[in-house]
C-alpha cells in the first residue's frame, strides 16, 4: 500500500498544473487567444510592441513587426464588443495570405454580419494582392 506521506508531496507539486488547466483551456477556446474582448484590449494597450491608433471610432493595433493587425469595434457598432486579429503570413506557395480570427461578444446576428464583413474584406485584400503581385 502506498502511504499518504509519499503521494501528498507529488500531488502538491502537480497542483498548480491542475489549477491553471481550466484557464488555459478557456484561452485555447478563444479564436484570438484572449478570453474576452476587454482582456485583449487591455493586453495590447500594455504591450510595448503594439502601436495603437483610432480610425472612425475603431481602435486599431499593429504589432509583430507589422504582420499582426487588431481591430476593436466602436461602442456604436452593432457587434460591439468585438475584436479581430488579422495575421499576414506567407503561404506554402510563397504568396502572402491573411488569416482573420474574430471574437464577437454581441448577439449572433450582429456577429454573423461582422464576420461576413471581414470575409468580404479578406476577399478584396486577396484580389488586390493578386492584382499587384500576381498569384
Amino acid at each position: 500500500m502506498v502511504s499518504a506521506k509519499r503521494i501528498l508531496p507529488k500531488f502538491l507539486a502537480l497542483a498548480p498544473v491542475f489549477w491553471t488547466a481550466p484557464a488555459l483551456a478557456e484561452e485555447a477556446k478563444s479564436p484570438i487567444g484572449y478570453a474576452s474582448v476587454a482582456e485583449a484590449l487591455e493586453a495590447l494597450r500594455s504591450d510595448p510592441t503594439a502601436t495603437e491608433s483610432t480610425q472612425q471610432g475603431w481602435i486599431l493595433f499593429v504589432r509583430a513587426q507589422g504582420l499582426e493587425f487588431w481591430s476593436f469595434t466602436p461602442e456604436s457598432h452593432p457587434a460591439h464588443p468585438s475584436a479581430a486579429k488579422r495575421t499576414a503570413h506567407k503561404d506554402l506557395k510563397g504568396g502572402w495570405a491573411v488569416e482573420t480570427r474574430l471574437l464577437c461578444q454581441a448577439d449572433k446576428a450582429s456577429c454573423d454580419a461582422l464576420a461576413e464583413d471581414y470575409r468580404q474584406l479578406d476577399a478584396r485584400m486577396k484580389a488586390n494582392i493578386r492584382k499587384r503581385h500576381g498569384s
